[in-house]
């Protein structure tokens, strides 16, 4: 880890930086980091919420294939959902999130993935989805 009592170069982080970032690891966390210009080892910024999994380098390129296979295959239009969803949960009062949900719900329900995989798992089948 970096020892210096400043940032490097006399700056504000950019970005959005000083959003994000104190929310995703809690605001002292950010400041020390900030402040006394840490750096993290990957296993670290995996405890600290800043990526979900690590990886050995060799096996990146499979592992982040595989991983990308995995979500083309699943209800893509749901996921885009999910994620603006999980995006817009920190800024918005608990009553407009419901609504956003609602929403999200209401347009997923009108997809053709939604009523192809309710027809699967009635008939005890697996879903298959095209992202339509």
């Amino acid at each position: 880890m970096g020892t210096s009592t400043a940032t490097p170069i006399g700056f504000v982080s950019d970005s959005n930086g000083a959003y994000y970032f104190p929310r995703r690891v809690g605001t002292r966390k950010a400041a020390d980091f900030v402040l006394l210009n840490e750096t993290w080892t990957a296993d670290e910024a995996q405890r600290y919420g800043l990526v979900s999994r690590v990886v050995e380098d060799a096996q990146l390129e499979a592992e982040a294939l595989a991983l990308a296979a995995r979500l083309a295959q699943g209800p893509t239009r749901t996921f885009g959902e999910i994620k603006r969803l999980l995006l817009s949960s920190a800024d918005t009062p608990l009553e407009a999130q419901l609504e956003l949900e609602a929403r999200a719900i209401a347009d997923c329900a009108r997809t053709e993935d939604s009523w192809n995989a309710i027809q699967a798992v009635v008939g005890k089948k697996k879903p298959e989805f095209s992202g339509r």
